[in-house]
């Protein structure tokens, strides 16, 4: 079975869309931490059912906030 080449004409798959405006304003960065802040890090994402990412984020944010 060969597969269907895309056209200019076709619509855009709904999951690109979706993927580009989730990270759209976002910049990836790649950083490592201690295993201890990475339980912490991890132990408070759970707690809050919420992602790391969101977490790491909140506490930069704190970090960069008291810097300022």
């Amino acid at each position: 079975m060969r597969a269907v080449r895309p056209t200019k004409d076709s619509q855009p798959d709904q999951r690109v869309v979706d993927q580009k405006a989730a990270v759209e304003g976002f910049e990836r960065l790649h950083v490592q931490v201690t295993q201890q802040q990475y339980r912490q890090l991890k132990k408070i994402a759970f707690e809050r059912n919420a992602r790391l990412a969101e977490v790491v984020r909140e506490a930069l944010g704190d970090w960069l906030g008291k810097r300022s």
